[in-house]
């Protein structure tokens, strides 16, 4: 029985699985830096959104604090009262000035007609000094809030760039997940199907073996190759070297 062609099969079958191997590791090689490299580019993201993130978180903190969130102050949750206007650096400068000035005008122009404590005099004194004070009210009012919308406004701006940096980067990482999950799924296949291919590499060296094996049986059978001595006939060639000059 010749062992060669058994061994032949045998070292075929070995170098196919081999090449499966190598592929397989290769394909292990490539996803793990397809990986790294996911990976390295969500990182730089992060770190360069970093500084929007950070003041996007401060300013929503501060907003919470001045909207009265979480035992904060409340600033911008507050009502303008009569002390606000009084406050006001605009009425500490001009009210009172324009007050003075408003009333010694009319005191003057009354004075000119002989008119200076008259009814009609201090009734026009009163309207002036109510006018006045509404209007010079109404404008702090005005400044007010709208020192209180522009604080909002800027905060929630700067907030709203930290959300949009952190939505980007929560897209971005959501799809280098994908990413790296596709990755390792073709990986598992492909060492699935390097698994596959040499179980069929060598389950398919076994069978070779045995039908050769089966067919060198089939042909030893049909055409017997023995040991046992072989005695020519006297009248053949092969027992008498006359036997052709002979006939």
């Amino acid at each position: 029985m010749s062992w060669w062609v058994a061994g032949a099969v045998v070292v075929s079958s070995y170098l196919g699985s081999e090449s499966a191997e190598d592929a397989a590791y290769a394909q292990g090689k490539s996803s793990d830096a397809a990986i790294r490299e996911q990976r390295r580019q969500y990182d730089i993201s992060r770190e360069d959104t970093a500084p929007w993130r950070e003041a996007g978180g401060s300013a929503v903190s501060r907003l919470s604090q001045l909207l009265g969130l979480n035992g904060g102050s409340g600033e911008l949750n507050k009502k303008f009262t009569v002390a606000d206007f009084m406050e006001d650096p605009v009425t500490k400068l001009s009210y009172q000035s324009g007050l003075d000035l408003g009333t010694q005008a009319i005191d003057r122009m009354a004075g000119a007609k002989g008119s200076r404590n008259s009814g009609a005099t201090l009734k026009e004194l009163t309207r002036f000094g109510t006018d006045y004070t509404g209007q010079k009210a109404g404008e702090s009012y005005n400044r007010f809030y709208g020192d209180q919308d522009r604080m909002y406004n800027r905060l929630a701006g700067v907030s709203g760039t930290g959300q949009t940096a952190t939505t980007n980067l929560g897209a971005q990482g959501a799809q280098a997940g994908t990413n790296i999950g596709n990755i390792m799924t073709g990986l598992g296949n492909a060492r699935g199907a390097a698994a596959i291919a040499q179980g069929n590499i060598y389950g398919g060296a076994v069978q070779n073996i045995g039908n050769w094996y089966n067919q060198q049986q089939m042909l030893d059978r049909i055409y017997p190759q023995n040991n046992q001595s072989y005695t020519p006939r006297a009248d053949t060639a092969d027992y008498n070297p006359n036997y052709y000059s002979n006939t």
